[in-house]
């Protein structure tokens, strides 16, 4: 199929995904949206990859539970081929900082609906700008290669108690680039995005998340805390209300690769929490370690929200009442 038909069947979204677009800018700090269910997906590798032989990686399954539901999912590498050589990728941070900017794209009125799902036509040149705006100097080449392995990064999600597929698509089921056909000169590109982001934006169950201080956050746990506290915190009512978190749980549903020693697990865990209060996301936490004789079993973080934070969880709460 080739782009120009991809871009003859896109068409302007439906009034009900137009809530997505509600207050994207608010006292000089951007803001995006976060997906339920998508976005707990723990999708994203981080840390060392070890290859196989000629660079080839296997599939991987992760465990998660969400609003108390147990899933899990299956995540099939990349495959990419440059200069000849094939190599196989898993989706990591620099793919979850460029899908993250293509979500503030998609909330600028960009959005389109391609068949039964939303995606958005844009350069690589707007995403390269949107990116450096961001704090993230990308070149082009990076940027296609990151599109590239997310169009080909595939998600099998399933419930665990039934074994019930809830979806089995890549997580760009569609990515057409033209080269040289966008603006300045670059490649334009069509995505389609994953069929449960649709279906998060059109039951409305997505939520409002600072994306400016989200993509300011260079741990790459403490991102995705951050991105969970806002997805999840609703008891914002109360200044004094905190955001407890078991160590377990973390490393179950974060996807991070737990250390030997679930010590050191906690100490990484920590380093996270320190951005957070440096970012004012948290103003303090506080530990309860569960131990076993001498042996450390876990431990529950106990997060204290800073102001800042509490004050833009009482305006996400409102915008889902008035939607």
């Amino acid at each position: 199929m080739t782009m120009e038909t991809e871009l003859r069947k896109y068409r302007e979204p439906e009034q009900l995904v137009l809530d997505f677009f509600i207050e994207q800018n608010v006292d000089g700090q951007r803001y995006s949206q976060s997906i339920d269910l998508y976005d707990a997906i723990p999708k994203y590798f981080w840390g060392k990859v070890i290859r196989e032989e000629k660079g080839f990686l296997s599939s991987i399954s992760r465990p998660f539970i969400h609003r108390g539901t147990e899933y899990e999912v299956q995540i099939r590498p990349a495959s990419i081929v440059k200069d000849g050589v094939e190599k196989y990728y898993y989706p990591g941070v620099r793919e979850e900082i460029v899908e993250d900017a293509l979500r503030k794209l998609a909330t600028e009125s960009r959005i389109k609906r391609i068949d039964k799902r939303l995606g958005l036509d844009f350069s690589v040149y707007e995403l390269r700008k949107e990116l450096k705006k961001a704090g993230h100097s990308y070149n082009h080449t990076q940027i296609t290669d990151a599109l590239k392995v997310c169009s080909r990064t595939g998600l099998t999600l399933y419930r665990t108690k039934d074994k019930k597929i809830m979806v089995d698509q890549n997580m760009f089921p569609t990515l057409g680039i033209v080269e040289g056909q966008g603006r300045g000169g670059s490649d334009l590109v069509v995505v389609e995005f994953n069929s449960l982001v649709t279906r998060s934006i059109e039951q409305k169950t997505f939520r409002q998340i600072n994306y400016e201080r989200s993509m300011k956050i260079t741990n790459s746990l403490a991102r995705w805390l951050h991105k969970r506290m806002s997805h999840n915190y609703r008891q914002a009512e109360a200044f004094h209300n905190s955001y407890d978190i078991t160590l377990t749980t973390i490393i179950r549903d974060s996807g991070m690769t737990p250390y030997k020693r679930l010590g050191d697990s906690r100490k990484y865990v920590q380093r996270g929490l320190e951005e957070l209060k440096r970012l004012h996301v948290i103003y303090l936490y506080e530990e309860k370690p569960k131990k076993k004789g001498r042996k450390l079993e876990n431990v529950t973080f106990i997060l204290k929200p800073s102001l800042k934070f509490t004050d833009e969880m009482k305006r996400a709460n409102a915008i889902m009442k008035s939607t």
